[in-house]
This record gives C-alpha cells, sequence and structure tokens, in this order.
C-alpha cells in the first residue's frame, strides 16, 4: 500500500503526507471519522497476499500500531496519546512525527530522525472543520515550503479533487498533478477503524470509498486511472476491492485485496 523509498528523510516525509494528516471532528463535519463509541467494526486486516498486507493493533480502544508488509519490506508505525486519547506522535525504525494542535485541530506534523532534531515540518491550514491546505517545509538548507497539497470537497463532504505543487529550480512551488475523485455511498472502512483523530491514517480523506481516481499533470494531460469494484456485507463495509490501474493508456494492473474485521 506504501511506495517505497530509497532514503530515511523520503520514507519520513510520505508517511507524513499519506499516513498521518489528520483533524478533530464535531456533530457538523460530514468528512470526519466516526468518533469511537459509535464505531460498529474495526478492520484486523487489509491484505493482498500472504505477502503483502496491513494489519491494525489496537489497545485501550484505539490503533495503537499499524503493520505494513510489502514482500521483505516490513514497517512498524507505533501511536502514542495523551490522558484524553489524542494522538501525540507516531514513531516507526526511521524516525518519529509529534503533533502540534491548536484546541482540536492538528496545526503542525514536526518530522524527525529517531532521538534526533526536526529536519521538516507540515503546516496545515483549515476552512471551518475541514482541511482545505497542507505545506510542507524543509529545513536541511533554509526553512522555505517544498510541497504543497490543496484540497477541494464536494457537497457530501468527499475530496472530490487534490491540487498538488512541487518546488522548481529556481526555489518557486508550482502546479504538478490534479487528482480527481469518484465515490460509492458505504462505509470507508479505513476511517470507521482509526477514530476521530486519526481518519486520514491510510490515506482516506473522505467517508465514503473511492471507486475512480484520475490523476493529470499540470497540461492536463492524463497520467493514471484507478477503478476500484468492491464486495459489501449487509452493513455496508467492503469485503474485497480490486483495483485497476492504467497509467498513460498503458495495460492495466490488477490488485485485489480483502478486507478482514475485528470479530
Amino acid at each position: 500500500m506504501k511506495h517505497q523509498f530509497h532514503s530515511k528523510q523520503g520514507t519520513l516525509v510520505l508517511l507524513s503526507f499519506i499516513g498521518l494528516s489528520m483533524f478533530s471532528c464535531s456533530d457538523k463535519c460530514s468528512t470526519c471519522a466516526v468518533e469511537p463509541e459509535k464505531i460498529e467494526k474495526k478492520l484486523s486486516k487489509i491484505e493482498i497476499d500472504s505477502d503483502n498486507y496491513s494489519e491494525f493493533k489496537y489497545a485501550n480502544g484505539v490503533l495503537a500500531e499499524l503493520i505494513e508488509v510489502e514482500g521483505e519490506g516490513r514497517s512498524r508505525s507505533k501511536i502514542t496519546y495523551d490522558n484524553n486519547k489524542k494522538p501525540i506522535a507516531v514513531e516507526n525504525e526511521d524516525g518519529k512525527i509529534k503533533f502540534v494542535y491548536t484546541g482540536n485541530l492538528l496545526t503542525k506534523e514536526e518530522i524527525s530522525y529517531t532521538d534526533s532534531e526536526m529536519f521538516s515540518y507540515n503546516q496545515y491550514v483549515y476552512q471551518g472543520e475541514q482541511i482545505k491546505e497542507i505545506t510542507g517545509y524543509g529545513l536541511v538548507e533554509q526553512d522555505e515550503p517544498y510541497y504543497r497539497k490543496k484540497l477541494f470537497y464536494n457537497q457530501s463532504g468527499d475530496v472530490e479533487r487534490v491540487e498538488v505543487y512541487n518546488l522548481t529550480e529556481n526555489n518557486t512551488l508550482v502546479p504538478s498533478v490534479k487528482i480527481s475523485y469518484e465515490y460509492d455511498n458505504k462505509v470507508n472502512p479505513y476511517v470507521t477503524t482509526v477514530g476521530s483523530y486519526l481518519a486520514l491514517f491510510t490515506n482516506s480523506y473522505s467517508k465514503h470509498n473511492v471507486i475512480k481516481e484520475v490523476t493529470t499533470n499540470a497540461g492536463g494531460a492524463l497520467n493514471q486511472t484507478i477503478t476500484t469494484t468492491y464486495t459489501y456485507d449487509n452493513a455496508g463495509y467492503p469485503l474485497t476491492a480490486m483495483e485497476k490501474k492504467v497509467e498513460n493508456g498503458g495495460n492495466p494492473v490488477v490488485i485485489n485485496r480483502k478486507f478482514v474485521y475485528q470479530p
């Protein structure tokens, strides 16, 4: 499920942007995760095969570990919480990410190698309780933005478009790719599994499941299309997913996933 990076810095930055984006919930926030007391089902495992899977482990009613296995690669992320069960840090073999809040809203992620100083951070901007913009800053040479992601929502509160901006050689942020999404009307198990503060732990921005994802470059040319077909249980939770990915008009690559829930 994760892409592979060849450096610690790359791994931590990726973990931060696609695995640790979070927001706080209220009764009016349609994109938020279900509060823990309302969760009906929690994921135990998402399996492609015996060598490729994600495993969810819990303690005291909250997600404590996320284990991801891709062939010979294995990552174990451990989550720590404060007394109010608000996550304050996630740590794996490559480093640590500390969460900074303003009230109940995450406003900053501080990224560091294990037992070392912060080398980058992500800053969050909100409109109401919805994340509208995430900007990454690198501290290796100077405190300057190197990445920006803007989120746009549909009327149901699901993210319908993401615009990504990357740093050029002239040290300016320019449009890189646009990603558009279509959804089913069923339950997104990633969101309901991890509770209100870790709703985006597995790159889940919305309460429903993505059935189509289209990526184009800054000029509008098609880069990639991903379509996903699900089967569901009687409660509307996915049981299986068949993902078909086509890059630049090439041959489709199909991945099948199985969702296993706690008894």
